[in-house]
């Protein structure tokens, strides 16, 4: 199955923003979606919804910390179609790995659709189980084309950097401190960063050496 004919998780946005409006960063001592979420989540396949911002989807967005050193897990997704299928964010660098939250995720109604989804999406990516994460807030970034229509459900991974596996839709990963990132990435006019990630680097600060 294509990853467009997936059925996914989506909340319309008019009930998500209702009474949580914001751009960009919010804490979720702030802002607090999850209950929206999961009060008032539908299914919709994944290619009706990626271009319409009636809807939105939720999107798990994991920092990855080492838990020994304090770096940050830095990766540049792919340009190769066969590797990585997103055209809009082709060779671009990011810090958060996770992604969209399916139907499957609802099955055990014992457990929180969210944890699980975050908890597969950091499996599938990484290889890693039964990692110390938790949630830190939401990004809601309407100013381009893929921000519009996905929610971030922004996340910290501490984890053994030595066990973490190299996904094949990435040509570039290193974990990285704050004095890397900010000479190869952040103040270098040859790399491009997504969106998402420059919201969150005043945040991921706070976190790493």
């Amino acid at each position: 199955m294509s990853k467009l004919d997936k059925q996914i998780i989506v909340v319309k946005t008019s009930t998500l923003f209702k009474y949580n409006s914001f751009k960009g960063f919010a804490s979720i001592e702030d802002v607090n979606l999850l209950p929206v979420i999961l009060d008032n989540y539908e299914f919709k396949r994944r290619g009706d919804v990626e271009e319409d911002p009636n809807y939105q989807q939720p999107i798990s967005y994991f920092l990855f910390i080492d838990k020994k050193d304090k770096t940050l897990f830095v990766y540049r997704r792919a340009s190769d179609p066969s590797r990585y299928t997103d055209t809009r964010l082709f060779g671009v660098f990011s810090f958060g790995i996770g992604g969209h939250m399916d139907k499957e995720d609802t099955e055990d109604k014992n457990k929180d659709p969210i944890t699980l989804s975050c908890q597969r999406e950091i499996e599938e990516e990484t290889g890693l189980t039964d990692v110390d994460m938790k949630i830190i807030g939401f990004i809601n970034d309407d100013t381009n084309d893929v921000g519009l229509v996905h929610l971030g459900i922004v996340g910290i991974a501490f984890i053994d950097k030595e066990k973490i596996i190299e996904a094949q839709e990435y040509d570039f990963c290193k974990f990285m401190n704050k004095q890397e990132i900010e000479e190869k990435i952040i103040n270098n006019q040859d790399a491009v960063l997504e969106p998402w990630s420059q919201i969150l680097w005043p945040i991921a600060q706070k976190y790493i050496n």
